[in-house]
């Protein structure tokens, strides 16, 4: 058995960073057996739109009251984000890539943010950022869409794949694993 040694201490440190990066990002696609019992939990159940929600135009940084879903999708990603995380927020940007991969016409994208600094760090952020499919975000001032459908805490759990009648068909964000993408695509072509 060969064996070798890493004496530059610089060179452990990138090496140690390198493997617990990909170590965790091949744990991303697989659940946890509490995550796996959430998820059934969550499967069939019946997302709430709120009367109270407020869409909110990242372009022309203006909120407009109520929200009206289309009823001509036959499918909405639903992602609930917290938007008083830095790191929350620049997922829009992966989010935007996705969607520019994904042509889909029957697929409405829904991006709820909730908030603990009343959406200034969120509104900051975006203020500048020229994002090409991801234009508008649903402000979850009073947190009723989280109270009403008891969001889990799990930030793994808060991304929901659901159908026309709003039934949650499918659990976890596209985003982080190529693999919860693929599972959507199938669903939305069965």
């Amino acid at each position: 058995m060969r064996t070798f040694k890493i004496s530059n201490p610089f060179k452990l440190l990138l090496l140690t960073f390198a493997m617990s990066v990909f170590f965790s990002s091949c744990s991303q696609s697989r659940f946890t057996s509490e995550q796996q019992a959430k998820i059934k939990e969550l499967m069939g159940k019946k997302l709430a739109f709120p009367d109270d929600l407020t869409l909110y135009s990242i372009k022309d940084q203006k909120e407009f009251p109520g929200l009206k879903l289309s009823d001509e999708k036959a499918f909405r990603f639903v992602s609930y984000i917290d938007a008083s995380c830095g790191t929350c927020i620049t997922e829009l940007t992966k989010w935007d890539s996705l969607i520019n991969n994904q042509n889909n016409e029957n697929l409405e994208y829904l991006f709820i943010l909730k908030s603990y600094d009343d959406f200034e760090i969120f509104k900051f952020m975006t203020q500048d950022v020229n994002y090409q499919n991801v234009q508008t975000v649903i402000l979850d001032k009073r947190e009723t869409f989280y109270q009403e459908n008891d969001i889990p805490y799990d930030k793994a759990l808060q991304s929901y794949l659901i159908n026309s009648d709003n039934e949650i068909i499918g659990v976890g964000n596209p985003v982080f694993s190529e693999s919860i993408m693929d599972s959507y695509l199938k669903l939305m072509s069965d």
